[in-house]
C-alpha cells in the first residue's frame, strides 16, 4: 500500500540523505533513492517526489517502485551518466504537477522515464526501453527502434550505424549534383538545392527520363551560371537568359549575342570620369561635374571634367570649386580680412566690404587727421554725408565740403542716347559735352539746364 507521510523527526546516523531544493536525483534502481529529505526521515519508505513549494518531501514503499509493464520509445536522456532502459527520479517536483497523484509522485504519473542508448542514439534509432525493467538490469532493459528518429531516413534498409543518416531535404542525393533527397529515399524525390534549377532536364537525380544514364542532376546557379559564351550573362527561374546582375544590355544586341550584357553599372566609363548607371545613362563619378553639359551615353565631350571641391584661382587668388555656374566651374574664394594700409584683393559673391550695425551708431565715419572737410560719414539710416558727420535729415546725400563743387558725368549725345537701351531713369543727369550743358531726363525728354538749345530737347532755366 502506498504511503505517502510528512514526518517531524529525522533519524540521520546511517541513513543516506539528500541537501533541501535538489529536485534531480536520477537512479536506475529504485533502491537506490534516498530515504532523508530535508531532516525528513521517510523510514521504511522511500523519498518519491518533494512538494517543492514547502520544500517537504513525499514518501513511496519500495514495493510500488516497480518498472513500468509496456514499452516506451525515447530519444532524450534523463539520468545522465546512467545505462539506457527506465530510470526514476527519486525527488521529482511535485508542485509543477509533473506526476499522477495516484502514482508514485517519482513515475511520472506511472509511464517513468525513458533513458536513450548511445548506441542507439548512433545508429539515429529511438531506443525503445523494454517492459519490466529498469536501466540497472544492463542490455535487457532495451532495444533500439527499427523506425529513423524523426527527420531521417534509412535508404540501405540494413538498420547499421548510420544507416539513418540521411536527413529529409537536406542530405545530398548520391548521384547528379547541388540536389538533395526529399521526405522519402525515392529518387522521383529528389529536388534542387536553393537556387538552382535542372535546365537541361537530364533529371534532378539519378537517371534522365527513362534512361539508364546518370543525369547532372541541378547544372544551373540560377544568376551565377553562365547561359552562354557572351559576356556576363546567366540563366532566371524560368530557365532563360538574363544579364547578370549589376549588368546590362545597352547597346540592345541582345544578352546572349556577340557582346551580351557589356555595361557594369558603377564600373564601365565611356568618358573621363564617369560611369555609367542602371538605365544606361552616362553619369559623374564621385565628386566630378559635368559643368559644360556634354557629358553623353556615347562618351563623347571630354566627360566629367570639373572636381567640385578642388582647387582653383581667380584673379590670381586661391580658392575652392563649388558647383557649376554659367557652364564653368564656380571658383569661391575664401573670405579675407582687411588691413590697415593693405591692397586686399577678393573675389566674392558677397559685398566685399559688409556688416550688420544693430546699435544706433553710424553704419561708416572716416576722416582724415580728424579735418571735418574731409569727413566721409555714413549713418545709422544710410545717408551719406561728404564734408560733415551728421547729414542732414532730410537730405540722402549732404556735400557740405567747402571749396569744393560737384562733377556729373560727362557724355556726348550718342553716349547719352544709349543709356540704360534708351530707357534712362527719370532724374537722371549728365553734362553732355556736345552742348555743354546739364541735362536733365523727366521721363519723356531731355531737358538742359540753362540757356542753350538743342532740337531734340526742350530748354529748362534756373531761375539764378
Amino acid at each position: 500500500m502506498k504511503k505517502y507521510i510528512y514526518s517531524a523527526l529525522a533519524i540521520l546516523i546511517g541513513i543516506t540523505s539528500v541537501h533541501a531544493a535538489d529536485y534531480t536525483q536520477w537512479v536506475d534502481d529504485p533502491a537506490d533513492c534516498t530515504v532523508v529529505y530535508n531532516s525528513v526521515n521517510c523510514g521504511a519508505d522511500y523519498v518519491c517526489g518533494v512538494e517543492t513549494t514547502n520544500n517537504f518531501p513525499y514518501c513511496a514503499s519500495l514495493e510500488d517502485l516497480t518498472a513500468p509493464t509496456f514499452p516506451t520509445s525515447s530519444n532524450s536522456v534523463y539520468g545522465s551518466g546512467l545505462g539506457a532502459g527506465y530510470v526514476l527520479n527519486c525527488t521529482a517536483d511535485v508542485t509543477n504537477g509533473n506526476a499522477n497523484p495516484a502514482n508514485p509522485y517519482c513515475s511520472n504519473g506511472g509511464n517513468y522515464y525513458c533513458n536513450r542508448s548511445s548506441l542507439c542514439n548512433g545508429y539515429y534509432r529511438d531506443t525503445v526501453c523494454l517492459a519490466n525493467n529498469f536501466s540497472a538490469s544492463g542490455a535487457g532493459a532495451f532495444t533500439c527502434s527499427e523506425s529513423c528518429q524523426s527527420g531521417r531516413l534509412d535508404c540501405t534498409g540494413d538498420a547499421t550505424e548510420g544507416s539513418c543518416s540521411v536527413r529529409k531535404n537536406i542530405t545530398s542525393y548520391p548521384t547528379g549534383s547541388n540536389n538533395h533527397y526529399g521526405t522519402t529515399c525515392d529518387a522521383a524525390q529528389v529536388s534542387c538545392n536553393s537556387g538552382y534549377l535542372d535546365c537541361d532536364a537530364s533529371g534532378t537525380g539519378a537517371t534522365s527520363g527513362t534512361d539508364t544514364a546518370t543525369g547532372n542532376g541541378c547544372e544551373v546557379r540560377v544568376g551565377v551560371t553562365s547561359y552562354n559564351a557572351a559576356a556576363n550573362n546567366t540563366y532566371n527561374w524560368s530557365c532563360g537568359a538574363v544579364c547578370k546582375s549589376g549588368y546590362y544590355d545597352c547597346d540592345a544586341e541582345g544578352v546572349t549575342l556577340t557582346n551580351g550584357c557589356e555595361v557594369q553599372s558603377g564600373v564601365t566609363s565611356y568618358a573621363a570620369h564617369s560611369t555609367v548607371n542602371s538605365s544606361c545613362t552616362s553619369v559623374c563619378s564621385g565628386n566630378y561635374l559635368d559643368c559644360n553639359g556634354d557629358l553623353v551615353s556615347g562618351g563623347a565631350g571630354d566627360g566629367c571634367e570639373v572636381l567640385n571641391g578642388g582647387a582653383c584661382t581667380l584673379a590670381g587668388l586661391d580658392g575652392i570649386i563649388d558647383g557649376c555656374s554659367m557652364g564653368v566651374a564656380a571658383c569661391v574664394i575664401d573670405p579675407i580680412e582687411f588691413k590697415t594700409g593693405v591692397n586686399t584683393e577678393n573675389a566674392t559673391e558677397d559685398p566685399l566690404l559688409w556688416g550688420t550695425q544693430y546699435g544706433t551708431g553710424d553704419l561708416a565715419s572716416m576722416s582724415k587727421n580728424g579735418d571735418e572737410q574731409s569727413q566721409f560719414t555714413i549713418d545709422n539710416e544710410g545717408d551719406v554725408g561728404m564734408g560733415t558727420d551728421s547729414p542732414h535729415v532730410a537730405a540722402a546725400l549732404d556735400m557740405s565740403e567747402k571749396g569744393k563743387g560737384v562733377l556729373f558725368p560727362e557724355l556726348t549725345t550718342i553716349e547719352r542716347d544709349a543709356l540704360n537701351g534708351g530707357v534712362p531713369p527719370i532724374g537722371l543727369i549728365i553734362f553732355n559735352t556736345d552742348i555743354n550743358a546739364l541735362e536733365l531726363w523727366n521721363g519723356t525728354w531731355w531737358m538742359a539746364i540753362g540757356k542753350q538749345s538743342h532740337s531734340n530737347r526742350k530748354e529748362f532755366i534756373l531761375p539764378w
